[in-house]
C-alpha cells in the first residue's frame, strides 16, 4: 500500500494491491482527495481480476460545506459484476459533524438504499 494524507488539509492519495492466492485474484484500489474552497472531491476505484472475469466499482462524490458542520453531498457510482452486470447509482446526502449519510438509487435493480460514505474533511 502507497499513500499521502495531509494532516491539516483534505488532500490525500492511496494506491493498494493485493494478490490472493485462494482465489487467483488481482486486487486494485485506488483513492483520491482533494478541494478547492468550500467544495471537496473524492474518486474511488476498486477493481478485482480472477480467472471468473472482472468487477469493477467506480465512485466520483463531491461536498459543498454550507458551514463548518454541514455539508451537501452528490455523487455517482457504476458497478461491473463478474457476470457483465452494470449498473449506474446516483448518490445524494448529507454530512452534519462526522456523519455522513447517502441515499443511492440503483438503475439496474430500480433499489434504493440509504447508508454511511467516507467523511469530507479533516
Amino acid at each position: 500500500m502507497y499513500g499521502f494524507r495531509s494532516e491539516t488539509e483534505f488532500k490525500s492519495w492511496l494506491a493498494e494491491y493485493r494478490y490472493k492466492s485462494a482465489d487467483q485474484s488481482h486486487n486494485v484500489d485506488i483513492l483520491i482527495e482533494d478541494h478547492v474552497g468550500d467544495l471537496y472531491g473524492r474518486l474511488q476505484q476498486k477493481m478485482v481480476l480472477s480467472p471468473q472475469g472482472r468487477s469493477a466499482e467506480t465512485s466520483l462524490q463531491g461536498a459543498w460545506f454550507a458551514d463548518p458542520k454541514t455539508a451537501l453531498i452528490a455523487g455517482r457510482r457504476y458497478r461491473e459484476d463478474q457476470g457483465g452486470g452494470k449498473t449506474w447509482l446516483p448518490e445524494a446526502g448529507v454530512q452534519v459533524g462526522d456523519v455522513p449519510v447517502v441515499v443511492s438509487y440503483d438503475t439496474r435493480n430500480k433499489s434504493v438504499s440509504i447508508g454511511p460514505t467516507l467523511k469530507f474533511g479533516r
